[in-house]
């Protein structure tokens, strides 16, 4: 599931996340309505614009744009992204950043990344979060290369892409397009309750 190239949100337009709560009526003797959610966290969708400069670039995005609408993949939950406040190092489990009022959480996915000039991060590692502290994460293994202070940290979703039906010509090197990706169903949301009966 690790994307060959990790894309940055446009933030000329900033990219908006929400939330919807998965629930089934419950049959009930009282004309109230009652409900029972069918997932224990409520699914997570997205809008965000990606900006291609070049060729490549334009010829990159398009490739995974077409693997995203037909096979989930790794999203990066741009609104939370957050920093590292020290070097991270090779061969350690922990990433220093803060993590409050992020979506950051046990078995979830994190990638650490370093920017560059383009709509692609110059360079990124992926990991699974082992652990949270307010001012760290431990993933449940070592890093593979050293990070630097203020290299960027994202949580990660499994996410279907669906590009806008129309893309942003700039020029006649650089477009944007939209994007909407909407979580894909993963075993944290399922509901304890499926298949039991409701009375």
């Amino acid at each position: 599931w690790s994307p060959a190239a990790l894309w940055l949100a446009d933030w000329s337009t900033p990219p908006r996340a929400r939330r919807a709560f998965s629930t089934d009526i419950v049959a009930a003797n009282s004309r109230s309505e009652s409900r029972t959610a069918l997932a224990i966290i409520p699914f997570m969708g997205m809008d965000f614009s990606l900006l291609a400069r070049g060729p490549d670039e334009i010829q990159q995005m398009a490739a995974a744009m077409q693997r995203g609408t037909m096979a989930r993949g790794l999203c990066p939950i741009y609104p939370d992204v957050s920093r590292l406040t020290a070097i991270a190092a090779a061969g350690q489990p922990v990433i220093p950043c803060d993590t409050r009022y992020r979506r950051f959480f046990p078995g979830g996915r994190v990638v650490v990344c370093t920017p560059a000039a383009r709509g692609v991060a110059a360079a990124f590692e992926i990991g699974i979060v082992d652990s949270i502290a307010p001012d760290a994460i431990t993933l449940t293994g070592n890093l593979a290369a050293e990070w630097p202070a203020h290299a960027r940290v994202y949580p990660l979703i499994e996410a279907m892409l669906m590009p806008s039906a129309s893309a942003e010509v700039l020029s006649d090197n650089k477009m944007r397009l939209g994007v909407r990706a909407q979580q894909a169903v993963g075993q944290m949301q399922l509901s304890p309750q499926i298949g039991r009966a409701h009375v």
